[in-house]
């Protein structure tokens, strides 16, 4: 045992894998957890290699475990959350308040494929178009992270091979979190198209 801090577990905050508006990758080399009580901001993690063990939940009634390897999750924020990151570990982060860079007609494709649950905790595998466009993503890191226009236009492309290589249903389900302003959108608009189908399909009688 030449190194007796390589078996010692590290504890961090949520700041070492989360900056607002802005792309963080990490690989950990030993094995490291990463808790908070209260999220700042709502956390778009993809685990891109090794494994990651998440556990804790949304609130009281949809407690979670899961093992996260090659998997995207969304931490909401104002939740606790806590992440243990395994030796060798990758992951790719994006944090945010509110609104992501999508094409809103995923709103739309949500309604016919899937049911909304709030507070629900899911992660879907990261599909291999996906991964190519994350692992060139974290090549460029640092170029990119340090500017706001490069970290907008690689956000709405990564949003935009989710769309497209992802079932709606997931895609929706995984951004229609618990708490967040996001989440609620998606509700009002759930109600928007709801109440204008049924004003388009049901007849109507007119009296004169």
């Amino acid at each position: 045992m030449k190194n007796k801090q390589d078996f010692i577990l590290k504890v961090e905050g949520e700041s070492v894998v989360s900056s607002l508006n802005r792309f963080v990758f990490k690989r950990f080399s030993r094995a490291t957890t990463v808790w908070t009580d209260c999220a700042e901001h709502n956390i778009l993690m993809f685990v891109t290699e090794g494994e990651a063990l998440f556990s804790g939940g949304y609130d009281d009634l949809h407690p979670c475990g899961t093992t996260l390897n090659r998997k995207v999750m969304l931490l909401p924020a104002g939740r606790p959350f806590m992440v243990e990151f395994r030796p060798g570990c990758d992951v790719l982060t994006y944090s945010f308040d509110s609104y992501l860079p999508m094409d809103s007609s995923m709103y739309a494709e949500y309604l016919s494929s899937a049911q909304f649950a709030c507070g629900e905790c899911v992660a879907f595998d990261i599909p291999k178009l996906l991964l190519v466009k994350l692992v060139d993503l974290t090549q460029n890191i640092g170029l990119i992270s340090s500017n706001e226009t490069l970290t907008h236009l690689s956000m709405r492309k990564v949003i935009a091979v989710m769309q497209r290589c992802m079932k709606p249903a997931q895609t929706a389900k995984l951004f229609a979190i618990g708490g967040s302003e996001l989440g609620g959108e998606i509700c009002r608009y759930m109600k928007m198209v709801e109440n204008r189908t049924n004003l388009t399909t049901k007849p109507i009688i007119v009296d004169f």
